[in-house]
């Protein structure tokens, strides 16, 4: 399963860098979720991770095929068609997940970049998917939030809980399913696109690939300015009880921005020692301003660390959303690398 070191660094936007971190997994392959960005004239590109020599396809059900090979560096990047591999969030059954395969070990990253309107996400390879979650996501200030859903097998029936109304006339706290073959992919605004979707309840009767966030997003609502932000979400058999959070670069004296999401009732949250309260199942918590710290639960959760915008003192950056990985999931070694050509940033941090 693909594991990442905790506090891995956002990406950091505007005239700051990113930091692209490389992982271990077992995995030949993974699918990769491009959600709209905040207008047109995005880039969307995918990084590919493995040793050298490895081959492999990238694919989608609209018609993107491309082959590749690893060289020396352990790096393949490539541009990807827009028209081809974004989700268009109407709540219809689409096409557009990239499928990655592979003769040996990969892992990857998506990046959605446009001027001031950045974000990435890591992308869990098949073995580190699974049949339910419970959705972290974010609010916006255009367009609400947004998620997309992607099969790994044929006739596979994902029923859906929204804590919101969603485009395609879907109600609030009402379940619905749907029907997804492998590598088809359904995504979703809220109706009237403004609301959060974050606590969606996503039940598959086969393992399923979940990206969650927003078109732009204010960190804390309010705080300037607006980003994409996107993650692929764990699913719940893969929650935990212990994570280390760590500040994001040029953040000032200002913390991130935290969501914890519980998977079982009676779910007690602790920030180095201190009790934040109890959630039940499918209950999110926020805390604001959080440094280095431990946080802990009496049960599994799933952790989200939203970077703050470049207001107050953040020096740089602004807002990016990243799944923490437990204490459990971190490596003995790691890859680091930062985005080439086109995609340059004019600093990388570590």
């Amino acid at each position: 399963r693909l594991r990442r070191l905790a506090g891995a660094s956002l990406l950091a936007l505007l005239a700051s860098g990113v930091a692209m971190p490389a992982f271990a997994q077992e995995g030949h392959d993974f699918y990769a979720n491009f959600h709209p960005n905040y207008s047109g004239g995005n880039t969307l590109s995918l990084v590919i991770f493995g040793e050298e020599g490895t081959v492999g396809t990238i694919t989608t059900l609209d018609g993107l095929s491309l082959d590749f090979t690893i060289d020396a560096s352990g790096v393949f990047q490539t541009a990807l068609d827009r028209l081809l591999v974004e989700q268009d969030m109407s709540g219809t059954v689409n096409g557009a997940s990239v499928h990655v395969m592979a003769d040996h070990a990969v892992s990857g990253i998506a990046l959605n970049r446009l001027q001031y309107t950045s974000d990435q996400t890591v992308l869990l390879d098949s073995k580190g998917l699974g049949k339910e979650y419970r959705l972290l996501a974010w609010d916006s200030v255009a367009g609400g939030s947004q998620v997309s859903i992607t099969a790994t097998d044929d006739g596979t029936e994902v029923t859906i809980t929204s804590p919101v109304n969603l485009v395609g006339g879907f109600l609030a706290n009402t379940p619905f399913t749907v029907t997804l073959n492998k590598g088809e992919s359904i995504s979703f605004n809220p109706e009237g696109n403004t609301g959060d979707l974050t606590g969606m309840h996503i039940v598959g009767t086969a393992d399923l690939a979940v990206f969650g966030g927003t078109t732009c997003a204010q960190v804390p609502v309010g705080l300037a300015a607006c980003d994409h932000i996107i993650s692929q979400n764990f699913s719940v058999d893969h929650f935990d009880k212990s994570f280390v959070l760590v500040p994001n670069f040029g953040g000032g004296t200002d913390g991130d921005l935290i969501r914890v999401i519980a998977a079982q009732d009676n779910t007690e949250i602790f920030l180095n020692g201190a009790s934040q309260g109890i959630l039940n199942t499918g209950e999110w918590k926020e805390i604001d301003q959080v440094n280095a710290s431990l946080l802990s639960s009496s049960a599994p959760v799933m952790v989200g660390q939203y970077m703050r915008g470049e207001d107050g003192t953040r020096e740089l950056g602004d807002p990016a959303f990243a799944i923490v990985p437990s204490t459990k999931q971190w490596l003995k070694s790691y890859v680091y690398a930062t985005p080439v050509g086109a995609e340059v940033f004019l600093q990388n941090f570590i």
